[in-house]
Protein backbone atom coordinates (compact mmCIF):
# COMPACT_ATOMS: atom_id res chain seq x y z
CA UNK A 1 0.00 0.00 0.00
CA UNK A 2 1.06 3.72 -0.58
CA UNK A 3 0.23 6.65 1.41
CA UNK A 4 0.49 10.46 0.85
CA UNK A 5 -1.39 12.61 3.19
CA UNK A 6 -0.90 15.74 5.58
CA UNK A 7 -1.95 17.51 9.18
CA UNK A 8 -5.16 18.99 7.25
CA UNK A 9 -8.59 18.01 8.52
CA UNK A 10 -12.20 18.48 6.29
CA UNK A 11 -13.73 21.84 7.44
CA UNK A 12 -16.16 22.04 4.51
CA UNK A 13 -19.38 21.06 5.79
CA UNK A 14 -21.13 22.68 9.02
CA UNK A 15 -19.98 19.96 11.62
CA UNK A 16 -21.86 21.21 14.09
CA UNK A 17 -25.25 20.81 12.44
CA UNK A 18 -24.76 17.23 12.47
CA UNK A 19 -26.18 17.20 15.63
CA UNK A 20 -29.65 18.76 14.88
CA UNK A 21 -31.75 15.96 14.97
CA UNK A 22 -32.08 12.93 17.28
CA UNK A 23 -30.52 9.29 16.09
CA UNK A 24 -30.77 5.59 17.00
CA UNK A 25 -28.97 3.71 19.20
CA UNK A 26 -27.22 0.35 18.44
CA UNK A 27 -25.38 -2.39 20.64
CA UNK A 28 -22.44 -2.26 18.78
CA UNK A 29 -21.97 1.40 18.20
CA UNK A 30 -20.55 2.24 21.39
CA UNK A 31 -18.04 4.65 23.18
CA UNK A 32 -15.57 3.74 25.80
CA UNK A 33 -13.28 6.57 28.10
CA UNK A 34 -11.18 6.53 30.72
CA UNK A 35 -10.91 3.99 33.77
CA UNK A 36 -11.09 7.03 36.83
CA UNK A 37 -11.37 6.26 40.64
CA UNK A 38 -13.89 5.07 42.17
CA UNK A 39 -18.51 5.06 41.31
CA UNK A 40 -18.00 8.47 40.16
CA UNK A 41 -15.61 7.35 37.83
CA UNK A 42 -12.32 10.20 38.93
CA UNK A 43 -9.81 11.16 36.71
CA UNK A 44 -6.75 13.33 37.42
CA UNK A 45 -5.78 17.28 35.72
CA UNK A 46 -3.28 17.03 33.36
CA UNK A 47 -3.44 13.50 31.89
CA UNK A 48 -4.42 12.32 28.13
CA UNK A 49 -7.59 10.62 28.75
CA UNK A 50 -8.01 8.07 26.47
CA UNK A 51 -11.64 7.43 24.19
CA UNK A 52 -12.62 4.66 21.84
CA UNK A 53 -15.26 5.05 19.44
CA UNK A 54 -16.82 1.56 18.09
CA UNK A 55 -18.94 0.74 15.21
CA UNK A 56 -20.36 -2.61 14.08
CA UNK A 57 -22.21 -3.26 11.12
CA UNK A 58 -25.21 -4.88 10.78
CA UNK A 59 -24.71 -8.80 10.61
CA UNK A 60 -27.39 -8.98 8.19
CA UNK A 61 -26.14 -5.76 6.11
CA UNK A 62 -26.16 -7.23 2.73
CA UNK A 63 -23.57 -4.97 1.43
CA UNK A 64 -20.62 -3.74 2.76
CA UNK A 65 -20.20 -0.42 4.50
CA UNK A 66 -18.10 1.98 2.31
CA UNK A 67 -18.23 5.17 3.81
CA UNK A 68 -18.25 6.47 7.63
CA UNK A 69 -18.30 9.62 9.21
CA UNK A 70 -18.03 9.78 13.02
CA UNK A 71 -18.51 13.39 14.92
CA UNK A 72 -18.42 13.83 18.43
CA UNK A 73 -18.82 17.16 20.03
CA UNK A 74 -16.38 18.12 22.51
CA UNK A 75 -17.37 18.60 26.57
CA UNK A 76 -16.36 22.00 27.37
CA UNK A 77 -14.45 21.08 30.07
CA UNK A 78 -12.04 19.29 27.56
CA UNK A 79 -9.02 21.37 26.23
CA UNK A 80 -9.89 21.09 22.06
CA UNK A 81 -5.87 21.92 21.87
CA UNK A 82 -4.92 19.20 23.59
CA UNK A 83 -6.73 16.57 21.15
CA UNK A 84 -4.38 13.41 19.78
CA UNK A 85 -5.38 11.01 17.14
CA UNK A 86 -4.53 7.33 18.31
CA UNK A 87 -5.63 4.13 16.28
CA UNK A 88 -7.77 3.74 14.07
CA UNK A 89 -9.30 0.13 13.05
CA UNK A 90 -11.30 -0.87 10.26
CA UNK A 91 -12.41 -4.93 10.77
CA UNK A 92 -8.83 -6.18 10.57
CA UNK A 93 -6.87 -3.22 9.20
CA UNK A 94 -4.67 -0.89 11.30
CA UNK A 95 -4.27 2.18 9.79
CA UNK A 96 -1.41 3.28 12.13
CA UNK A 97 -1.71 7.51 12.39
CA UNK A 98 1.44 9.41 13.28
CA UNK A 99 1.86 9.89 17.02
CA UNK A 100 1.11 13.69 18.18
CA UNK A 101 -1.02 14.64 15.20
CA UNK A 102 -3.97 16.70 16.19
CA UNK A 103 -5.37 16.40 12.72
CA UNK A 104 -4.48 13.90 9.65
CA UNK A 105 -5.61 12.91 6.16
CA UNK A 106 -4.13 10.48 3.74
CA UNK A 107 -4.95 7.78 1.13
CA UNK A 108 -3.66 4.52 0.71
CA UNK A 109 -3.49 2.39 -2.26
CA UNK A 110 -4.83 -1.10 -1.14
CA UNK A 111 -6.81 -1.97 -4.67
CA UNK A 112 -4.70 -5.17 -4.79
CA UNK A 113 -5.03 -6.20 -1.10
CA UNK A 114 -9.00 -4.84 -0.53
CA UNK A 115 -10.25 -3.59 -4.36
CA UNK A 116 -9.86 0.30 -3.01
CA UNK A 117 -8.30 3.14 -2.21
CA UNK A 118 -8.74 4.15 1.76
CA UNK A 119 -8.97 7.64 2.15
CA UNK A 120 -8.81 8.83 6.11
CA UNK A 121 -9.46 12.51 7.20
CA UNK A 122 -9.75 13.22 10.72
CA UNK A 123 -9.38 15.54 13.12
CA UNK A 124 -10.61 18.57 15.50
CA UNK A 125 -12.46 21.75 14.23
CA UNK A 126 -10.89 23.98 17.36
CA UNK A 127 -13.16 26.65 16.65
CA UNK A 128 -16.41 24.13 16.84
CA UNK A 129 -14.92 21.66 19.37
CA UNK A 130 -16.00 18.83 16.90
CA UNK A 131 -14.11 15.70 16.73
CA UNK A 132 -14.44 14.37 13.07
CA UNK A 133 -13.36 11.15 11.32
CA UNK A 134 -14.60 10.45 7.60
CA UNK A 135 -13.21 7.30 6.15
CA UNK A 136 -14.24 6.28 2.14
CA UNK A 137 -13.58 3.15 0.34
CA UNK A 138 -12.37 4.92 -3.21
CA UNK A 139 -12.85 3.12 -6.62
CA UNK A 140 -9.03 3.94 -8.47
CA UNK A 141 -10.76 4.45 -11.30
CA UNK A 142 -13.45 6.97 -10.93
CA UNK A 143 -12.40 8.74 -7.44
CA UNK A 144 -16.17 7.77 -6.27
CA UNK A 145 -17.26 5.81 -3.74
CA UNK A 146 -16.83 2.31 -4.71
CA UNK A 147 -19.93 0.31 -5.39
CA UNK A 148 -17.74 -3.08 -6.82
CA UNK A 149 -19.63 -5.78 -5.07
CA UNK A 150 -18.29 -7.26 -2.12
CA UNK A 151 -16.04 -4.07 -1.47
CA UNK A 152 -15.68 -1.60 1.31
CA UNK A 153 -14.29 -0.66 4.73
CA UNK A 154 -16.06 -3.34 6.65
CA UNK A 155 -18.73 -6.58 5.76
CA UNK A 156 -21.63 -7.47 8.03
CA UNK A 157 -20.79 -8.29 11.72
CA UNK A 158 -17.48 -6.61 11.37
CA UNK A 159 -16.16 -3.55 13.51
CA UNK A 160 -14.57 -0.50 13.42
CA UNK A 161 -12.49 1.65 16.08
CA UNK A 162 -11.52 5.26 16.48
CA UNK A 163 -9.08 6.17 19.02
CA UNK A 164 -8.08 10.05 20.54
CA UNK A 165 -6.70 11.60 23.66
CA UNK A 166 -7.13 14.66 25.02
CA UNK A 167 -6.50 16.41 28.63
CA UNK A 168 -9.30 18.07 30.83
CA UNK A 169 -9.48 22.00 30.30
CA UNK A 170 -6.63 23.44 32.66
CA UNK A 171 -9.20 25.90 34.02
CA UNK A 172 -12.31 23.13 35.00
CA UNK A 173 -12.43 22.83 38.65
CA UNK A 174 -12.59 19.56 40.96
CA UNK A 175 -16.05 18.18 40.56
CA UNK A 176 -16.85 18.84 36.97
CA UNK A 177 -18.09 16.12 34.99
CA UNK A 178 -17.13 15.66 31.69
CA UNK A 179 -19.47 13.76 29.66
CA UNK A 180 -18.99 12.09 25.67
CA UNK A 181 -21.28 10.65 23.12
CA UNK A 182 -20.52 10.10 19.82
CA UNK A 183 -22.98 10.18 16.37
CA UNK A 184 -22.04 7.82 13.37
CA UNK A 185 -23.19 7.69 9.66
CA UNK A 186 -22.69 5.07 7.93
CA UNK A 187 -23.43 5.26 4.11
CA UNK A 188 -26.78 6.81 3.34
CA UNK A 189 -28.10 5.11 6.77
CA UNK A 190 -29.56 6.90 9.41
CA UNK A 191 -27.55 8.16 12.21
CA UNK A 192 -26.77 6.22 15.12
CA UNK A 193 -25.78 7.49 18.73
CA UNK A 194 -23.49 6.09 20.50
CA UNK A 195 -24.06 5.46 25.00
CA UNK A 196 -23.28 8.48 26.82
CA UNK A 197 -20.52 7.98 29.25
CA UNK A 198 -18.85 10.34 32.15
CA UNK A 199 -16.36 10.88 34.15
CA UNK A 200 -15.84 13.13 36.90
CA UNK A 201 -12.54 15.53 37.19
CA UNK A 202 -10.45 15.32 40.32
CA UNK A 203 -8.39 19.15 38.96
CA UNK A 204 -5.95 19.41 42.34
CA UNK A 205 -3.40 17.48 44.43
CA UNK A 206 -3.30 17.02 47.88
CA UNK A 207 -1.16 19.49 50.06
CA UNK A 208 0.99 18.05 52.83
CA UNK A 209 1.76 19.71 56.10
CA UNK A 210 4.92 18.19 57.81
CA UNK A 211 6.33 18.62 61.38
CA UNK A 212 9.94 17.34 63.60
CA UNK A 213 10.94 16.70 66.43
CA UNK A 214 14.50 16.39 67.19
CA UNK A 215 16.80 14.80 69.80
CA UNK A 216 20.83 14.43 69.11
CA UNK A 217 21.12 12.63 65.92
CA UNK A 218 17.11 11.28 66.06
CA UNK A 219 14.71 12.58 63.97
CA UNK A 220 10.55 12.06 64.19
CA UNK A 221 8.95 13.55 61.24
CA UNK A 222 5.34 13.55 60.99
CA UNK A 223 3.03 14.35 57.97
CA UNK A 224 -0.81 14.94 56.95
CA UNK A 225 -2.82 16.37 53.70
CA UNK A 226 -5.43 17.62 52.39
CA UNK A 227 -7.15 17.02 49.32
CA UNK A 228 -9.73 19.71 48.37
CA UNK A 229 -13.30 18.86 49.46
CA UNK A 230 -14.81 17.23 45.92
CA UNK A 231 -11.11 15.30 45.29
CA UNK A 232 -10.81 11.57 45.12
CA UNK A 233 -9.07 11.99 48.75
CA UNK A 234 -5.25 10.84 49.43
CA UNK A 235 -3.41 7.91 48.52
CA UNK A 236 -0.18 7.87 49.83
CA UNK A 237 2.86 9.58 50.35
CA UNK A 238 6.81 9.79 49.46
CA UNK A 239 8.96 11.27 52.05
CA UNK A 240 12.62 12.51 50.93
CA UNK A 241 15.52 13.80 52.90
CA UNK A 242 18.46 16.16 52.02
CA UNK A 243 21.60 15.97 54.20
CA UNK A 244 22.98 19.75 53.99
CA UNK A 245 21.59 21.28 51.33
CA UNK A 246 22.41 18.23 49.21
CA UNK A 247 20.36 16.70 46.57
CA UNK A 248 17.07 14.72 48.25
CA UNK A 249 16.88 11.30 48.62
CA UNK A 250 13.97 8.91 49.13
CA UNK A 251 13.27 7.45 52.29
CA UNK A 252 9.65 5.72 51.54
CA UNK A 253 8.33 6.12 48.44
CA UNK A 254 4.50 5.78 48.14
CA UNK A 255 3.63 5.05 51.71
CA UNK A 256 0.33 4.80 53.55
CA UNK A 257 2.16 5.77 56.51
CA UNK A 258 2.23 9.45 58.20
CA UNK A 259 5.67 9.00 60.60
CA UNK A 260 8.87 8.17 60.11
CA UNK A 261 12.01 7.66 62.32
CA UNK A 262 15.46 8.93 61.40
CA UNK A 263 19.16 8.95 62.64
CA UNK A 264 20.46 11.48 60.78
CA UNK A 265 24.86 11.40 60.57
CA UNK A 266 26.92 12.88 63.17
CA UNK A 267 26.76 16.46 62.52
CA UNK A 268 24.89 16.54 59.69
CA UNK A 269 21.83 19.27 59.07
CA UNK A 270 18.82 16.88 57.46
CA UNK A 271 15.66 18.36 55.58
CA UNK A 272 12.54 16.40 54.73
CA UNK A 273 10.30 16.74 52.08
CA UNK A 274 7.18 15.12 51.88
CA UNK A 275 4.63 14.80 49.11
CA UNK A 276 0.91 13.35 48.53
CA UNK A 277 -0.74 11.93 45.61
CA UNK A 278 -4.12 11.19 45.27
CA UNK A 279 -6.67 8.26 44.02
CA UNK A 280 -7.39 10.11 41.02
CA UNK A 281 -3.37 9.70 40.20
CA UNK A 282 -2.39 13.98 40.93
CA UNK A 283 1.02 14.25 42.06
CA UNK A 284 1.98 16.93 44.30
CA UNK A 285 4.24 19.00 42.16
CA UNK A 286 7.72 19.12 44.26
CA UNK A 287 9.15 22.96 44.91
CA UNK A 288 10.42 24.84 42.13
CA UNK A 289 14.21 23.98 40.64
CA UNK A 290 14.12 20.21 42.54
CA UNK A 291 14.81 17.58 41.09
CA UNK A 292 13.70 14.08 42.52
CA UNK A 293 12.75 10.28 41.92
CA UNK A 294 9.66 9.54 40.41
CA UNK A 295 7.05 9.43 43.14
CA UNK A 296 3.58 10.01 41.57
CA UNK A 297 1.33 6.83 41.52
CA UNK A 298 1.87 4.93 38.23
CA UNK A 299 -1.32 6.17 36.75
CA UNK A 300 -3.57 3.64 33.76
CA UNK A 301 -6.55 5.25 32.64
CA UNK A 302 -6.93 2.41 30.50
CA UNK A 303 -6.06 2.31 26.24
CA UNK A 304 -7.60 3.37 22.84
CA UNK A 305 -7.27 1.29 19.58
CA UNK A 306 -5.25 -1.90 20.47
CA UNK A 307 -2.42 -1.99 18.15
CA UNK A 308 -0.60 -5.61 17.34
CA UNK A 309 3.04 -5.78 18.66
CA UNK A 310 5.26 -6.17 15.88
CA UNK A 311 6.63 -9.22 15.21
CA UNK A 312 10.82 -9.65 15.50
CA UNK A 313 11.89 -10.73 12.17
CA UNK A 314 15.57 -12.56 11.91
CA UNK A 315 17.51 -11.19 8.64
CA UNK A 316 19.80 -13.34 7.09
CA UNK A 317 23.59 -13.49 7.52
CA UNK A 318 25.21 -11.89 4.44
CA UNK A 319 28.20 -13.41 3.06
CA UNK A 320 31.13 -11.38 3.62
CA UNK A 321 32.50 -10.28 -0.29
CA UNK A 322 35.64 -11.90 -0.75
CA UNK A 323 39.10 -10.09 -2.03
CA UNK A 324 39.80 -6.62 -1.14
CA UNK A 325 37.84 -3.21 -1.47
CA UNK A 326 38.45 -1.74 -4.97
CA UNK A 327 40.73 0.90 -3.57
CA UNK A 328 44.16 1.90 -4.36
CA UNK A 329 44.33 3.67 -1.05
CA UNK A 330 43.21 0.82 0.98
CA UNK A 331 45.33 -1.55 -1.11
CA UNK A 332 48.40 -0.09 -0.49
CA UNK A 333 47.53 0.46 3.87
CA UNK A 334 46.95 -3.47 3.24
CA UNK A 335 50.77 -3.83 3.12
CA UNK A 336 51.28 -1.89 6.40
CA UNK A 337 54.02 0.34 5.83
CA UNK A 338 54.17 3.31 8.91
CA UNK A 339 53.32 6.69 7.48
CA UNK A 340 55.44 10.15 7.86
CA UNK A 341 54.65 11.64 11.07
CA UNK A 342 54.93 15.29 11.09
CA UNK A 343 57.02 17.17 13.03
CA UNK A 344 54.42 19.79 14.49
CA UNK A 345 50.45 19.38 15.49
CA UNK A 346 51.34 15.63 15.96
CA UNK A 347 48.31 13.49 15.96
CA UNK A 348 47.11 11.36 19.74
CA UNK A 349 47.83 7.77 17.20
CA UNK A 350 51.05 6.16 18.04
CA UNK A 351 51.67 4.71 14.65
CA UNK A 352 50.04 6.02 11.09
CA UNK A 353 49.76 3.71 8.23
CA UNK A 354 51.25 5.19 5.02
CA UNK A 355 49.65 6.38 2.35
CA UNK A 356 47.32 7.74 4.96
CA UNK A 357 48.68 10.95 7.48
CA UNK A 358 47.42 12.51 10.38
CA UNK A 359 48.28 15.51 12.45
CA UNK A 360 46.33 17.22 15.24
CA UNK A 361 44.07 20.84 14.48
CA UNK A 362 42.82 21.55 18.20
CA UNK A 363 44.77 20.77 21.12
CA UNK A 364 44.40 21.83 24.93
CA UNK A 365 40.72 21.35 25.62
CA UNK A 366 40.37 20.32 29.31
CA UNK A 367 38.52 17.55 30.41
CA UNK A 368 35.33 17.78 32.76
CA UNK A 369 35.12 17.45 36.42
CA UNK A 370 34.42 13.53 35.69
CA UNK A 371 37.27 13.28 33.28
CA UNK A 372 35.65 13.02 30.30
CA UNK A 373 37.73 14.85 27.40
CA UNK A 374 36.62 15.47 23.87
CA UNK A 375 38.15 13.30 20.87
CA UNK A 376 37.15 13.87 16.93
CA UNK A 377 38.39 12.78 14.07
CA UNK A 378 38.63 14.62 10.69
CA UNK A 379 39.08 12.98 7.39
CA UNK A 380 39.62 14.84 3.99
Amino acid sequence: SSETGSGGTDNSLNLGGLFGSGAASAPGVTIRGPSGQGANNLVPAGYPLPYTIRYTASPLAASPVRELRVVQQLDPKLDELSFQLAGLRLGDLIVNIPAGRGAFSAEYDYTAERGYRLQVVAGVDVVERVVNWTIRAIDADTGNATDLPGVGLLKAGESAEFGYTIKADPDAASGSLITAQARIFADANAAVDTNRITAQLDAAAPVTTVSTRQNGNAWQVEWSAADDALGSGVRDFSVFVSLDGRIYLPLEIRTADTRLAYNAPNGSNPAFLVLATDNAGNAEAAPEGLSLPVYGNGINLGGTVAVPTSVEVTLPVLPLPGGLVGNSLFALAVAGVPGTVPASRLPGYTRVIDPFAAASFATGIPVSGAGVGSFGVAVG
